[in-house]
Formats: C-alpha cells, sequence, structure tokens
C-alpha cells in the first residue's frame, strides 16, 4: 500500500499569490463649472469634453476598468492602489507589499477500515510572499499533515516540505514562476486537491514555468500557471519497480468570474501528469474540477473563500490516484490577509 501511495497518491502545495492591484481613475478638478462652463475661456474643447484648459482629459480605460486595446486592466501599475476586485487583480504584488495566506484541505482518502472516506485526510498549507520590486516577488511555501485518515497504520509526516518560490514579471499578462527546495516524495509533482499522504524523507524538487493571466473583461479573466516537475527519488520505474527521479509536468488553469466588486467565483482545472509526463490516470495522470467561490473585505486586504469538487475526472483500478470519481471529493477553505 505505502508503494503505491507514494507512487499515485502524492500532495502537491498550491502556491499562487494573487497580488493586490487597482485601477487608475480620472478625479474632477475643484473649479468644474455646470452646464456651459466646462472648458477654459478661449479653449476648442471636443464635443463631450469635461476638462479646463485640457488638465482633465480621461485616459483609455479610466472609469470603465479597461484598457486602450480593449482588454481589462491587470497591470502592474496597477498593483499600486490595492485593487479589491480579484478580476483587476495583476499576479505581481506591488513592491514592499506583503501576503500571507493559508489553506484548509479536506481530502478523500483511505481510512483504518480500508474504505475511503470524505475529508478524511485534512492538511494546511502555509504561505507568504513578498514585492522586492515591481518585477520580481518571492514566498515560501510549507506544508502540514493536520490528520492521517488511516492513522497509526500508515507512518506519514507532519511536515510537508519548506519551499521558495520566485515570480519574474516579463510583462503585464506573464510572469516566469519557480518553486524550489525539499519535500516528502511526490508533493512537487500532483495537484493541491489530491490526498496529502506525507511519506518518506524529505527530497529536493523543482517546478519551473510560466504565469499567465489574460483578463477579457472587466467581469472574466482566465489564468494558468503551466510549469514542468522534477523532484528525487519521488517516482518508480514501471519495469523494474526501482525508485527513481519523479518527471512530469502540470498546467493548472482557472476561469475567473467578478460577480461583483467583493464576491468572485472560479472554475478550477487543469491537467496533472504522472511519471515520465504520461497524463494517463494509471499512470497518476489527473484532471481536477471544482468551483471556488471568493469574498473580499477591509478595502481589498483580506479573502476568504470556499473550494468545493472532484480532485480529478480521470480514475483507474489500476494503480491510479482514485478507482472512481466519488472517491476523489475535495472541499477546501481559504485566507489570504495582503497589505
Amino acid at each position: 500500500m505505502t508503494k503505491r501511495l507514494i507512487r499515485y497518491g502524492l500532495f502537491a502545495t498550491f502556491a499562487a499569490a494573487i497580488a493586490s492591484s487597482g485601477v487608475a481613475y480620472a478625479q474632477p478638478a475643484d473649479d468644474m463649472g455646470g452646464e456651459g462652463d466646462m472648458a477654459a475661456e478661449g479653449d476648442m474643447a471636443a464635443e463631450g469634453d469635461m476638462a479646463a484648459e485640457g488638465d482633465m482629459a480621461a485616459e483609455p480605460g479610466d472609469d470603465t476598468g479597461m484598457t486602450d486595446t480593449g482588454m481589462a486592466d491587470t497591470g502592474m501599475a496597477a498593483a499600486a492602489t490595492g485593487a479589491v476586485q480579484e478580476v483587476a487583480r495583476p499576479l505581481q504584488l506591488a513592491t514592499k507589499g506583503l501576503e500571507v495566506g493559508v489553506n484548509i484541505d479536506l481530502a478523500s482518502g483511505p481510512k483504518d477500515t480500508g474504505e475511503i472516506g470524505a475529508a478524511s485526510w485534512i492538511a494546511a498549507d502555509l504561505r507568504a510572499s513578498y514585492g522586492i520590486n515591481d518585477k520580481i516577488q518571492a514566498g515560501v511555501e510549507v506544508p502540514l499533515l493536520l490528520k492521517n485518515g488511516v492513522g497509526e497504520g500508515l507512518e506519514t509526516k507532519a511536515l510537508g516540505g519548506i519551499m521558495v518560490n520566485g515570480l519574474y514579471a516579463i510583462n503585464d499578462m506573464l510572469s516566469a514562476h519557480a518553486v524550489l527546495g525539499l519535500a516528502t516524495p511526490g508533493v512537487f509533482a500532483l495537484s493541491p486537491y489530491s490526498t496529502p499522504f506525507y511519506l518518506g524523507d524529505l527530497k529536493f524538487g523543482l517546478r519551473a514555468g510560466v504565469a499567465v493571466k489574460k483578463a477579457f473583461s472587466p467581469k472574466m479573466a482566465i489564468e494558468a500557471d503551466p510549469a514542468i516537475v522534477f523532484q528525487l527519488d519521488s517516482g518508480f520505474d514501471a519495469d523494474t519497480g526501482e525508485q527513481k527521479a519523479f518527471t512530469g509536468f502540470r498546467v493548472p488553469v482557472a476561469l475567473v468570474f467578478q460577480a461583483t466588486p467583493e464576491v468572485a467565483a472560479k472554475l478550477l482545472t487543469g491537467i496533472y501528469s504522472g511519471q515520465d509526463f504520461k497524463p494517463g490516470a494509471k499512470d497518476g495522470g489527473t484532471i481536477p474540477a471544482l468551483v471556488e467561490g471568493q469574498y473580499t473585505l477591509m478595502d481589498g486586504k483580506l479573502d476568504v473563500g470556499a473550494d468545493l469538487g472532484l480532485a480529478t475526472l480521470l480514475t483507474s483500478d489500476e494503480g491510479g490516484m482514485y478507482d472512481t470519481v466519488g472517491h476523489s471529493l475535495y472541499v477546501g477553505l481559504f485566507a489570504a490577509w495582503r497589505k
């Protein structure tokens, strides 16, 4: 059982700090007159111009959340004012910006009876990120196992790992992203919704890729974080059964919908490969499907929310992570504070 858990059932922490941002708005002039007095004497202001002597000319995107290209502004320049809306936040924290957060994972997994139980495994993921400047962000992640569903019948570790991460902004919608550190075998590989089996000694691991966020309107955006994964002594040779390094990929994807300035919803999915980049269920591959609700308060400084769904739509009774879709039920709670 332990070998199968190491090979297919290992948990990877979710590290995506979404930084705060804002949208700049034009400010009205103190001496703005009534109708017919909107332009300075002698000005040839165009029809609809509200500014005296041209000082009040609106920039593209003012009051609409749109840029001059018609896309919602999620750029780094918006980070300085701390936008409440999730869809408008850039990938990058503002310079000297700080974000700390926690995820509580209630995952399905085996119990001491041999059955699969919902929320029988409980983990906490602690994370913090800091904006070094307008291009570079650094952070730390610590996954912890709070409850082992099997009990004393399976020797698990309370500490899942210690990892550092970095984000380098290439442009407003694209950043290079890397996570490295020490973790129990397989933690780097799989989705944050899988059963948190923390087994064995800490092994070096690395994830490297890009983070993408693109808004299509003031109400909708898409996020993705594709990466290549490597971790020592975290996989097994299919032919010999000998332990070897895990190599694979992961492509988490989220569709963001801004219902109100304070309320956002997400559809979470993606694909997480098994050993040797194989995506099949019997090789440990997963395709999660979840919904997330988020409420933002304290003028954009605090997010709270929950996730509900399935750790995978791919199942297999030939060594895969889950034998049925129902056995992959996941519930998550999260909170993040930023300044």
